[in-house]
């Protein structure tokens, strides 16, 4: 039997352009809402990244089951 935190995640996203070497780049915060945890990102893919791979492993992860929505 699984626990409502295995099927549900939360996190506020905060994002804002910095100037690095005189290019703007996108920079992101996630904060998780349970454990108030918080990760930063140099750049969005980095995000993506850490997304894809905590919640793509198995058709068991809460993201996973999210796809519906984006196959819809």
């Amino acid at each position: 039997m699984s626990s409502d935190t295995d099927d549900y995640v939360a996190y506020l996203l905060r994002m804002w352009r910095e100037d690095m070497n005189g290019e703007r780049s996108w920079r992101a915060a996630l904060r998780d809402a349970l454990t108030l945890e918080e990760r930063h990102f140099a750049n969005v893919e980095a995000l993506i990244g850490f997304l894809h791979e905590e919640y793509s492993h198995s058709s068991a992860d809460p993201a996973a089951r999210g796809q519906q929505f984006v196959d819809e």
